[in-house]
């Protein structure tokens, strides 16, 4: 997988279809400790726990030339890998960004 992520090079401004798939397979992985699942399994936590509310609180994982960024906004407890953003580190531009959630209740 490794080599599939430093394959992938996005320019989300001018994102399409196609663009969308390949930099969704940043955070798509069966693996529990990829950072994209990390992050949503330590946000659960961290929630149970009192150490964050609902979304507040920030948490990001440098895995390779990739930083995985937790969005605010999103409620922790419910947070998922499809929710991540994903920058890439030497450039600092974004290589993933996540779809834009409706929200469940009215301001």
């Amino acid at each position: 997988m490794a080599a599939s992520q430093q394959d992938v090079q996005v320019n989300n401004e001018d994102q399409d279809d196609s663009s969308t798939t390949d930099a969704d397979s940043l955070i798509r992985s069966n693996d529990p400790l990829h950072p994209a699942n990390r992050i949503s399994d330590l946000c659960r936590r961290f929630y149970t726990l009192g150490w964050v509310t609902g979304t507040g609180g920030g948490v990001s994982i440098r895995h390779g030339n990739h930083i995985f960024l937790a969005p605010s906004g999103v409620q922790k407890e419910m947070m998922q890998p499809t929710d991540m953003f994903v920058m890439d580190f030497q450039t600092k531009q974004y290589v993933r960004r996540p779809q834009v959630r409706q929200r469940l209740y009215p301001l």
